[in-house]
């Protein structure tokens, strides 16, 4: 077995330090942020140095006692974490070496440096002091209301010290861990469904079933699973298109957003009985979250950037916050003094959980630079309201936490969340079950492939092999291609077929919507750090440094290149703008950097320069409609109308492809022609599934290439143990 002796102090080996009792990794002094199960597993290599370390003996060292691990995925994951982290090489190792079939050898050289344990303090003579036994205590004479006031004291005083002692003496609370975990469904639909501001939606139980959202192609439905597993089941709604919240304390009605457009962001909600029937209208609000209190006297909802509570029925509406972000994911707890939410910020691109009591007051974050930058989501309570569950991502993966909330006099809590599960699959949206003793998580793996329609088959076929990729861009002379890859957000250049491929950018700087330039030397994109905005970018087609175009602090999106490759015109990106920030159309020089609006631009997004430069295509923030705009004649006309997006030119510039969403529960690709706004359908999306963020874009040939998601989404029970 790994030797352990060395696991309380400081490792060093080339640039880095590896603390071992604070769990951190540090090159030049600079923190490295790094997962505790990698950590774990530098910590066992690093701790035997130049001796080789099985996988079996990895196993028990790292994840003895969890079963909540696809063991062989899971250690490759973090080997891979660890050699990414130290910018070591599999093939010419510095660090790690890897001894095919066997385990890892560590080959560095290693310097511990120990921790003196502390020293217990002694009497001046380095005897301790003997214990006088109460009988031999003597009591100097005094009156009797002195003594009185001596033995009250004295009493106090042992009282407070039995107090002092129980409370130091007090054993802390054993961590809460995963025990096993059981798929509940196997249909292979996605079910990590978000609204038009990337909101999760939850799973929701009665304690027999589970009800949640699942998609086939680009429409959700509400679904229904036995919470012991099987086949799922639609539940029947009155509307087309409805968005599950959350489920009443008696577990006899459901609350449902009804979803009037594919683009709505806040919407009516309604109660509906669990066996089905008539919905119920509850208040005149509209909002995109809700949930009921324990009692179920009152309707916590998000509204725009408020989050109000109304009666039960929906009326007598009061607002607790407002103007700090935009809350979801309303949460109540046990004794329903209090809320937790979900804060977005919109200009960060950031997400972490705050909490407020019933009146308003006492607003604050509940984990300030735990996560940096924040990067957490709903959470819940379990019902008898001693943990707080939730999800929080890190290093790319989305794990579940736990936060213990309260214990007896006799134990110390744990200080700080508790991690639960950790990798290679993310695992999201955690709803303790009613009788505490699981957490329903959705357990996802993301991959895409990408596919091209073709019109004699009348189907899309596989195109680009290999490649997992979005956001795909032909140059001008067809013979590259620009992408980012799926699902990490990282940009890539490479041949036509996909060979010869170049990485531009690395995690975790995301990108999204590259562009050629007409010569071929430089690539438009948006992207940006977490936490920080997204912005419009240019690099050098052969690679480099990302140059950011703009220095503000506002949200840009999709650049479009004028035809002479002088100018590039970008929106806003209206679902991250906030409040403040409005959505227009501007176009920079990138000679004079002179940055001017379009006119009349107020409410659009995304545009799209013609090939032939006569007009500026956009979208309406809702997506409600496609504008053209008349470069000559300064001009707006509306193009087409209805639910739609992912726009392209045709290479003639007759025509403008688009995602068509206007037919319930059916998606497609059309065109609308330029000289009169007819529309024909080219492809038919409904049967294809495709990638949760969606996305379609022009082949070589003008033809419609897409993202069929070919990862898993399935609900998992963990079973867990919480002392």
């Amino acid at each position: 077995m790994p030797n352990d002796r060395n696991h309380s102090g400081l490792v060093r080996f080339d640039l880095f330090e590896l603390d071992l009792q604070s769990g951190e990794l540090r090159r030049r002094g600079r923190p490295v942020r790094f997962q505790p199960q990698p950590f774990k597993v530098l910590a066992t290599l690093v701790s035997n140095p130049g001796k080789l370390i099985t996988r079996e003996e990895l196993r028990n060292q790292v994840w003895q006692g969890t079963t909540f691990v696809d063991f062989e995925q899971g250690l490759n994951f973090c080997v891979r974490r660890i050699r990414t982290a130290l910018g070591d090489d599999a093939d010419a190792p510095r660090f790690i070496e890897t001894v095919p079939r066997r385990g890892y050898r560590f080959i560095a050289a290693v310097e511990h440096i120990g921790v003196n344990p502390e020293v217990a303090s002694e009497p001046a003579n380095g005897k301790p002091s003997p214990e006088v036994p109460p009988s031999e205590i003597t009591l100097p004479p005094k009156s009797s209301a002195h003594m009185v006031r001596w033995v009250a004291a004295s009493l106090a005083v042992l009282i407070i010290g039995a107090i002092s002692s129980a409370w130091f003496g007090q054993r802390v609370t054993n961590p809460p861990r995963v025990l096993g975990i059981v798929a509940i469904t196997n249909d292979g639909r996605q079910k990590m469904t978000n609204t038009p501001y990337d909101f999760l939606t939850p799973l929701v139980s009665d304690g027999s079933r589970l009800f949640f959202e699942e998609t086939d192609s680009v429409h959700s439905s509400i679904a229904q699973v036995a919470i012991s597993g099987g086949d799922t089941e639609p539940v029947v709604t009155p509307f087309q298109s409805a968005q599950l919240a959350g489920i009443s304390p008696d577990h006899t009605h459901i609350l449902l957003a009804h979803m009037t457009t594919p683009t709505v962001i806040d919407m009516p909600f309604y109660s509906m009985p669990v066996i089905g029937g008539t919905a119920k209208r509850l208040g005149d609000f509209v909002g995109h979250d809700a949930a009921w209190s324990p009692d179920g006297e009152a309707l916590a909802y998000a509204s725009n950037d408020e989050l109000d509570v109304a009666g039960r029925d929906g009326v007598f509406v009061r607002k607790l916050i407002g103007g700090v972000g935009i809350p979801w994911w309303p949460r109540w707890s046990a004794d329903g003094k209090k809320l937790r939410f979900t804060l977005s910020d919109p200009k960060t691109q950031s997400s972490s959980i705050w909490e407020v009591r019933s009146d308003g007051t006492h607003l604050r974050a509940v984990f300030p630079g735990w996560n940096n930058p924040p990067n957490e989501c709903c959470g819940s309570w379990t019902p008898d309201g001693r943990y707080f569950v939730f999800q929080a991502t890190r290093d790319e993966t989305t794990s579940i936490w736990a936060l213990q909330e309260r214990t007896d006099f006799f134990r110390r809590a744990i200080p700080g969340p508790v991690q639960l599960t950790n990798g290679p699959m993310s695992t999201n949206v955690p709803l303790p079950s009613p009788d505490g003793k699981k957490i329903y998580v959705i357990g996802v793996k993301n991959r895409g492939e990408v596919v091209r329609y073709e019109p004699r088959k009348r189907q899309f076929v596989s195109f680009l092999q290999g490649v997992s990729a979005l956001d795909i861009e032909f140059s001008s002379d067809g013979r590259s291609v620009v992408y980012v890859q799926y699902p990490d957000l990282t940009l890539w250049r490479a041949r036509q077929d996909g060979s010869e491929r170049l990485q531009l950018t690395s995690s975790p700087f995301r990108a999204r919507f590259p562009r050629w330039s007409p010569d071929g030397k430089q690539i438009a994109f948006f992207g940006g750090m977490p936490g920080k905005p997204w912005k419009v970018q240019l690099i050098a087609a052969e690679g480099g440094e990302p140059q950011q175009l703009l220095a503000d602090e506002l949200n840009e999106g999709d650049p479009s290149w004028s035809p002479d490759g002088s100018s590039l015109a970008f929106g806003r990106l209206p679902w991250k703008t906030g409040t403040t920030e409005p959505a227009e159309i501007y176009i920079m020089d990138l000679k004079s950097h002179r940055l001017t609006t379009v006119p009349g631009s107020n409410g659009l997004f995304s545009p799209r320069w013609s090939p032939n430069g006569k007009y500026l295509l956009a979208t309406k923030a809702d997506s409600s409609a496609f504008l053209l705009f008349d470069l000559a004649n300064q001009k707006w006309t509306i193009l087409a109308q209805g639910g739609m997006g992912y726009p392209y030119w045709s290479r003639d510039s007759n025509y403008v492809y688009f995602e068509d969403l206007n037919v319930p529960h059916r998606s497609s690709v059309a065109r609308v022609r330029v000289k009169d706004g007819s529309v024909e359908t080219i492809a038919d999306l409904s049967t294809l599934r495709q990638i949760s963020v969606g996305w379609i874009g022009r082949g070589p040939d003008d033809l419609p290439i897409a993202v069929r998601e070919v990862g898993t989404e399935e609900i998992y029970a963990l079973d867990w143990i919480a002392h």
